[in-house]
């Protein structure tokens, strides 16, 4: 299983839960530079 860190929070999570309906703004706005970050 491939984990990645979330942030600097330390936070690990599978990369197969990780998401991106965030990263298209559907709960709040995102700024491209966040998302980008967010994905990297």
């Amino acid at each position: 299983m491939d984990y990645r860190t979330i942030g600097q929070t330390g936070l690990k999570v599978s990369a197969l839960s990780f998401g991106a309906s965030s990263l298209g703004g559907v709960f709040h706005s995102i700024s491209e530079s966040e998302a980008i970050r967010a994905a990297s």
